[in-house]
């Protein structure tokens, strides 16, 4: 894109504080709700069933259901239309406003519906050009916002994609922007001027007069300040409400905004950055080099993504990325990539993977040479790299279309590697003398290419023999006493006719040579232009010139051929990234004995020996165990078991492999069916920071929060050890509370729920149901000493042997004992005694003395209370 054309299109931005847009008539009408979770405010809390809203529960003015679209409250009444005011009621059409922010790769977004004044947070989800921005695509279908929102300093590319996904036309080159698409300046949301917008939100469920403090913590109890891009989106969102209630025919003294939810994106799988960081799939490293280390330098730790990476490319590792960041419950988009990690794993087709893997090594992303291609600044080194990348991804669709009727995989390489890069990379051979190019450091063009240019080479190859020629006639004309000259050429200045000083110390008059004109002296060498080098100036001083450009406009045209055909090119480079991705997933599989999961629509979990693919790598002997969670077998699961038993690790097992499921990776398991799921919520792993400002506690309520209300039938809820950050009876009733919410919902409306806890009373104290099932990590203690067997099964313990575990854990016998008389006390509640041995239950002989004199001391009742003093006195 042109710097011109980006001004231009900079100048239509329409600057929405100043002069909003009215909404469009033809895209004016009913836009679909986006599928998402419960509010976080008491004005829009859950309801028994989740509360969850879908883009197939739209609500039409009557009260029915209707089949598309989706506009109403989460319990499906929207109330009835007067017939009266419809007609004039400026609300009866809904606008939509989505706003989005995006960058380092990460999207977030904020929409708000006039007819369902909530407002629908989006956090920060990686998206970016590579990936197709498919999240910001699939944001739009299920939006469909009538309004636009974003701000200037987003790429022009970026903001041309959003006025296109506007308007509903992918492929337009128009570059005008549309009128509902407003890009606000960025000045007033710089440093930490969004997060103060966020914070002047009012919701209807906050309490009144709140100090600011307290009210900040409110805010934050609801949002997560940590996702940036999120943040910058609601900010715009709310300063575009804010200048523009009167056009959207809302009272200033009504409150715009109900209440808050997070939206989830339609066919992939919601699960926030804690969970991300609590079950290891990314773990970040700081650069060991004190050297090499920056703020933002790291390096991939030991992690899922870091076991299951194996790619031989950068692409692959960026599609690897990818998909973690965007697990799918797309059937058929899983069973595609089932179908390639199948074929590679066969033995018989070894040696075709290996020709793969050779080809994808040669594979390099262009898309940081592309700036300098379009420019006509690229070197030969970057010619070389993007003539070897095309070759090798045109030898990657041979091998695949071999295979093309075996996995529909293959057959797709067929038309997203078209037939264009054939005659890219012909082009390129036949045009590029690769060799000579090499040798000059600049461009150059094969014989054959074009006539005129081959004549002007060949004579300017010949200069040398010509200017050979010359000299002996150059030197005719020259005086007797100048023995020998030459004739040269310099290509800024042109021909000239060089002389070595004939003597030393000459003067300026003694360099002047009748005929001759003087030009510049150097390494004690005159050169001068003469007749016939002013002759050859006029014919031939500007070949090499002429040569240049006409090599330039050569490459120029190459340069316009490869730059219409680049989407062939990058989507071939993306069809290349995705293979190398599922080869990887193959070889990790293959390796540790992955299988295939079976995914399919039902309410259920099945896993038979399963194993959490990270933990085996440090044992010797790992003990898989089963998992069963569906209406049969229980969906709620509380797990006791002594410390350090496994309870942890089963947890994050049974998240991973349904996770790992949903990417299109086998897992470790001997057998899984995963119904597929669409939200991962954790309560495992609490990451507190001065930044949050909020307590280790607070932070677990909101996870909590975040899981309870936002969670479906079809969500996956592990909780470790919740209540541990309080008192055990406020931990207890809260944990027993938000078991009671879950179960209350049903068989056909509870998540599948996988908890931990010490809390061995936790079973008594909720409602009898069959959905919940107790279960216990298998263990014995033998002579004192506790052996853990790591075997799930049902049932439950009354103690977490605490002190057992200490022990094997090396706490000294004396503190062992203590605390065993400590417990023994509390549990038959007797008073606890003090420690015999401690030095303070120990008199000093001067102590000694006192207590013995007094209980020797005799006191008569005739004696004077003074008497008494006196003597009690002398005893100190």
């Amino acid at each position: 894109m042109s710097d011109s054309s980006l001004s231009s299109s900079r100048n239509s931005y329409t600057d929405a504080d100043s002069s909003p847009s009215p909404a469009g008539a033809g895209l004016a009408g009913l836009a679909g709700t986006p599928r998402t979770g419960t509010s976080a405010t008491a004005a829009t809390s859950s309801s028994e069933s989740g509360g969850t809203w879908r883009m197939s529960d739209r609500v039409d003015s009557d009260g029915e259901s209707s089949s598309s679209g989706a506009v109403g409250h989460p319990n499906g009444d929207d109330g009835e239309d007067d017939p009266e005011t419809s007609d004039t009621d400026c609300t009866d059409r809904d606008e939509v406003i989505l706003s989005v922010f995006w960058k380092n790769g990460k999207l977030g977004g904020a929409s708000y519906s006039l007819q369902n004044p909530v407002v629908y947070l989006l956090n920060d989800i990686a998206d970016d050009f590579h990936l197709g921005f498919k999240v910001l695509q699939s944001l739009f279908l299920q939006v469909q916002p009538t309004q636009v929102l974003t701000c200037k300093t987003m790429p022009h590319r970026f903001i041309l994609l959003l006025n296109n996904l506007l308007i509903g036309e992918m492929e337009s080159s128009d570059e005008t922007l549309h009128g509902n698409f407003h890009v606000l300046p960025d000045a007033e949301f710089r440093n930490n001027n969004s997060l103060r917008q966020v914070f002047n939100l009012k919701l209807p469920g906050e309490p009144e007069d709140l100090p600011e403090e307290e009210h900040k913590q409110f805010i934050r109890s609801l949002i997560d300040t940590s996702q940036d891009s999120m943040i910058n989106a609601l900010a715009r969102l709310l300063k575009y409400l804010t200048n523009n209630l009167a056009w959207l025919c809302l009272s200033h003294a009504q409150s715009p905004i109900l209440g808050l939810r997070n939206l989830c994106i339609e066919q992939q799988v919601w699960i926030n950055s804690e969970t991300y960081h609590a079950l290891q799939i990314f773990t970040h490293t700081a650069h060991p080099s004190l050297f090499k280390w920056t703020p933002d330098a790291h390096k991939e730790g030991f992690s899922i993504f870091g076991l299951l990476n194996r790619c031989n490319s950068k692409l692959g590792s960026k599609f690897l990325r990818g998909t973690m960041l965007q697990p799918t419950t797309n059937i058929q988009e899983l069973t595609k990539r089932h179908e390639v990690i199948r074929f590679c794993m066969d033995p018989a087709h070894e040696d075709v993977v290996k020709k793969m893997q050779e080809c994808i090594r040669q594979v390099q992303s262009i898309s940081g040479m592309l700036p300098r291609l379009f420019a006509a600044q690229a070197t030969i080194a970057q010619w070389k790299s993007l003539r070897k990348t095309n070759h090798n991804i045109l030898r990657i669709r041979e091998i695949c279309s071999r295979f093309s009727n075996t996995v529909p995989f293959f057959e797709k390489a067929r038309s997203v590697i078209s037939d264009d890069l054939y005659r890219v990379g012909h082009l390129m051979d036949q045009i590029i003398d690769f060799q000579t190019s090499e040798q000059t450091k600049q461009f150059c063009v094969l014989p054959g290419v074009d006539n005129d240019l081959d004549k002007m080479k060949h004579t300017y190859a010949n200069l040398s023999d010509m200017m050979m020629e010359l000299s002996p006639m150059e030197l005719q004309d020259l005086p007797d006493y100048i023995p020998e000259c030459s004739v040269t050429f310099l290509p800024e200045i042109g021909f000239l006719l060089s002389i070595a000083e004939w003597k030393n110390d000459l003067s300026v008059e003694e360099m002047h040579l009748p005929g001759f004109k003087y030009k510049f002296t150097a390494n004690n060498t005159i050169y001068y232009k003469s007749p016939r080098c002013r002759e050859l100036d006029s014919s031939l001083g500007d070949i090499f010139l002429r040569i240049s450009e006409l090599e330039l406009r050569i490459m120029l045209r190459l340069v316009q051929y490869i730059q219409q055909r680049i989407d062939s090119l990058l989507d071939s480079m993306s069809y290349v990234g995705e293979l190398d991705c599922l080869i990887a997933l193959a070889s990790v599989a293959r390796e540790y004995g992955y299988v295939k999961p079976t995914m399919t629509t039902g309410h259920e979990i099945l896993i038979e020996k399963g194993r959490h693919p990270l933990q085996e790598c440090y044992v010797s002997n790992y003990v898989p165990n089963n998992t069963s969670s569906n209406s049969e077998h229980g969906l709620v699961k509380i797990l006791t078991g002594p410390n350090a038993s496994g309870k942890s690790v089963y947890l994050k097992q049974v998240a991973v492999i349904a996770y790992l499921a949903h990417t299109g990776s086998f897992v470790p398991a001997r057998k899984a069916v995963i119904g597929v799921l669409d939200q991962i919520h954790t309560r495992i792993q609490t990451t507190e920071s001065a930044a949050s400002q909020l307590s280790a506690f607070v932070i677990d309520l909101r996870q909590m929060n975040t899981a309870v209300c936002m969670s479906t039938k079809s969500s996956l809820l592990v909780i470790d050890e919740f209540g541990k950050g309080t008192s055990e009876v406020d931990g207890l009733s809260l944990l027993a509370a938000f078991l009671n919410h879950l179960t209350r919902r049903g068989p056909s409306n509870c998540p599948h729920v996988i908890l931990s806890t010490h809390f061995h009373r936790l079973i008594d104290l909720i409602e009898v149901s069959p959905l919940v099932k107790a279960q216990v990590l298998e263990h014995i203690v033998s002579d004192g000493e506790l052996v853990y067997l790591y075997q799930l099964k049902s049932g439950q313990i009354k103690s977490s042997l605490a002190i057992e575990v200490a022990k094997a854990n090396g706490i000294p016998d004396q503190q062992i004992n203590r605390a065993q008389e400590v417990l023994n006390a509390l549990k038959g509640g007797l008073p606890i005694k003090p420690i015999s041995s401690h030095k303070k239950m120990h008199l000093s002989k001067t102590e000694e003395t006192c207590v013995q004199d007094f209980s020797e001391m005799t006191i008569t009742s005739d004696q004077n209370i003074d008497d008494i003093r006196k003597t009690i006195s002398n005893l100190k």
